[in-house]
């Protein structure tokens, strides 16, 4: 279940130029909460309102930000 939607927020790559999409949620399911960042064009893959909602990721990877885990 999703608790928190950051929105879509746009940043530029200082070293490139370049400009990235990123939007963030934090989910829960039993075994507790982790934070999901999506990028650039896989926003469009996941509805607008999405807090209190059920939704399925897939083929995602597992990293650790300031010392917890993220996804």
């Amino acid at each position: 279940v999703v608790l928190f939607d950051n929105d879509i927020t746009t940043n530029i790559s200082h070293s490139n130029g370049q400009s990235y999409s990123r939007r963030s949620l934090k989910i829960k399911d039993d075994t507790g909460t982790i934070n999901i960042t999506i990028w650039n064009e896989k926003i469009a893959e996941v509805p607008e309102q999405v807090v209190n909602k059920t939704i399925r990721m897939r083929n995602g990877k597992i990293n650790h930000y300031h010392g917890k885990p993220a996804f």
